[in-house]
C-alpha cells in the first residue's frame, strides 16, 4: 500500500467506471489526490465541443466521493508535470 496515490482524468459525466477507478486507487493508498483536465487541455483534446461542465463543478463533484481526498485542476497535459509544478 502507497501513502499517497495520484489520479486523474477529465470527469465530465460522472458514471460507475470512473467511480469504480477511483475506488481501486484509493484501495491501493491512504490518500487519494485526483488530478481535473482543465477545460482548456479538454478542448485541445476532444475538441471545442467539450467539455459538457466546467472544470470547477467538476472537481467539486468529484471532491464529494468519499473516497478522494484533496482534488486539483491542472493545465498541463501529464500528472507527473502536475506534481513538478505543484512541488516547485
Amino acid at each position: 500500500m502507497h501513502d499517497v496515490v495520484l489520479a486523474g482524468g477529465v470527469f465530465d459525466l460522472l458514471h460507475i467506471g470512473h467511480v469504480n477507478h477511483l475506488g481501486d486507487a484509493r484501495a491501493s493508498g491512504q490518500t487519494l489526490i485526483v488530478h481535473i483536465a482543465s477545460d482548456k487541455r479538454v478542448a485541445q483534446k476532444k475538441g471545442a465541443h467539450a467539455p459538457l461542465q466546467p472544470d470547477y463543478e467538476r472537481a467539486g463533484i468529484i471532491a464529494a466521493l468519499q473516497d478522494v481526498d484533496y482534488v486539483f485542476i491542472a493545465d498541463v497535459p501529464h500528472y507527473d508535470e502536475s506534481i513538478l509544478k505543484a512541488v516547485r
